[in-house]
């Protein structure tokens, strides 16, 4: 991908997806179209205009219909898990090892932590850190 910018199109197939890639335009256009989709559902939420469930089902639907590099996509998928961390669990494995993202997804759903990779699960700090957090939010 990072590679076609300078030869013009080329053809990619990533997982279900195929795009003429010409540098990153297609992906970037994937990407801001999928993080425009988070915030209209964060603002419809926070308006009440569509119930938290429709919502976080079209979102999860969005991120399986588009291309998996918006799976492997930090910042893409760090929003999503910062608007429901369940979301998690449709995040890349390599971001379901990452702490920043497993944690942003467990701060609004500690159920979540359970997508998260092996080896964060074993981490006993990052274990106690969540533990610790959610003592807080009970006090």
């Amino acid at each position: 991908l990072l590679l076609a910018g300078a030869m013009g199109a080329t053809n990619c197939c990533v997982g279900r997806c195929k795009l003429q890639f010409e540098g990153q335009t297609a992906f970037e256009k994937e990407k801001a179209s999928f993080l425009e989709l988070l915030y209209k559902y964060k603002d419809d939420g926070e308006h009440g205009s569509k119930s938290a469930t429709v919502a976080i089902a079209e979102v999860a639907e969005a991120i399986n219909s588009r291309c998996d590099l918006v799976r492997e996509d930090k910042e893409a998928m760090l929003q999503a898990v910062s608007l429901h961390g369940d979301l998690l669990r449709l995040c890349s494995q390599a971001l379901q090892d990452d702490p920043e993202v497993v944690s942003a997804a467990v701060s609004n759903a500690p159920q979540s932590f359970a997508h998260s990779s092996s080896r964060l699960r074993a981490d006993r700090d990052l274990v106690l850190a969540i533990a610790g957090r959610q003592g807080q939010g009970a006090a």
